[in-house]
């Protein structure tokens, strides 16, 4: 055996031992937005360039491309896919991107725009399109943020030549601008609203639940809202069902499988797993350098998993002690991730050339014991 063998050795076992947990890497260009359909057999991704709307579509697991179509930017289209969607209807074949306050239709085929619906065209406020999924083909589901637009300034009252010059009253601080949620229903055949709901806190992120009965949101206090959606009568009816309350500064979170324990990325780059029934933290996680960018559970829910921007995923569990610890680490960068309606599959996307797919049960059986 050579040398050179001999000395590779090292590192083909260290391959070996990452290879489970990185199942897939998808070759693409940046991704901006991942997307998977509600029955996970459809991935997709976009991003905007300088001058197109680049969308790319595969099928799931096994990421043979369909699909790849690049539309002429429209004028005002702002320069990030927020949200994108696939219609369930094959025959319709329809992307829905949400760029700012616009949400665009395109059609596959003709590479052309076939319609286009702006969020909030009111004086008063300013909207954006987060997220937004297709409840079936007769609907799509719309959720972001409303703004207040600030109220100009009144002029200063032109000045008297009769009268002694008044002295110029002190400038008022502005006033923070409120900000709201909304959940809206749109027929994408003619873009008319369905229904419309108005939520004290803007809408960011979400996440579906495996049924596909219900979504959540988490919002600006570290609440998280909990939301039916069920269709009576060939109309979509949505209702807030619960809440859970989370720790201040939680910028990203996920459910275990059975629903009892909450894992939450906060500001200050920890990572802590709240009891949903208490409402209390179990458990607090520290050793991230930079902002945490998606959480998940490993499929037995008994492990917390975190993605960040320092460049690397840690996964937590306990010591002799009960203490927590890291059990297990990647240096892999993410800037967003989704994760598979099955819950077993998280996608990431990073300024690099290429995208993810991690799965969690491998993930799961790297554990090394502290």
């Amino acid at each position: 055996m050579s040398w050179r063998l001999l000395a590779a050795i090292p590192l083909l076992l260290g391959l070996a031992a990452l290879a489970p947990a990185q199942e897939k890497t998808l070759n693409a260009g940046p991704a901006q937005c991942l997307y998977f359909s509600p029955d996970a057999k459809l991935f997709g991704l976009a991003n905007i360039s300088s001058a197109q709307l680049h969308l790319e579509l595969y099928r799931y697991p096994g990421l043979q491309k369909l699909t790849e179509s690049e539309y002429e930017k429209t004028s005002g289209t702002q320069p990030t896919v927020f949200a994108m969607a696939i219609s369930p209807d094959a025959r319709n074949r329809t992307w829905a991107t949400a760029s700012g306050q616009e949400v665009w239709l395109w059609d596959w085929l003709s590479k052309t725009p076939k319609k286009k619906f702006e969020v909030s065209a009111s004086p008063k406020f300013s909207g954006a399109v987060m997220q937004m999924d297709f409840l079936d083909e007769d609907a799509l589901l719309l959720a972001g943020l409303l703004v207040e637009k600030p109220r100009p300034e009144p002029e200063p009252p032109k000045p008297d030549p009769d009268k002694p010059p008044m002295p110029r009253p002190e400038p008022k601080p502005p006033e923070p601008l409120k900000t709201f949620g909304f959940l809206k229903v749109l027929d994408p055949r003619t873009l008319e609203e369905l229904s419309d709901f108005k939520v004290e806190s803007p809408i960011r992120t979400w996440q579906w639940s495996p049924k596909r009965d219900s979504f959540s949101f988490l919002d600006q206090k570290g609440v998280v809202h909990v939301w039916s959606v069920e269709k009576k009568d060939k109309k979509w009816e949505l209702k807030e069902t619960s809440t859970v309350e989370g720790p201040a500064g939680a910028l990203c979170y996920a459910f275990s499988p059975n629903g009892k324990k909450l894992v939450v990325g906060c500001a200050d780059r920890t990572v802590r797993v709240w009891d949903v029934a208490a409402e209390k933290e179990i458990i607090f996680c520290e050793g991230h350098t930079d902002q945490i960018t998606f959480v998940a559970f490993t499929p037995d829910g008994e492990s917390p998993i975190s993605w960040s921007r320092d460049g690397t995923v840690r996964m937590w569990g306990w010591d002799d002690r009960m203490k927590p610890v890291e059990v297990a680490h990647w240096k892999r960068k993410c800037d967003r991730a989704l994760l598979a309606p099955d819950g077993k599959t998280v996608a990431t996307a990073s300024d690099e050339d290429y995208i993810r797919f991690w799965d969690l049960e491998a993930m799961a059986r790297a554990k090394t014991k502290p």
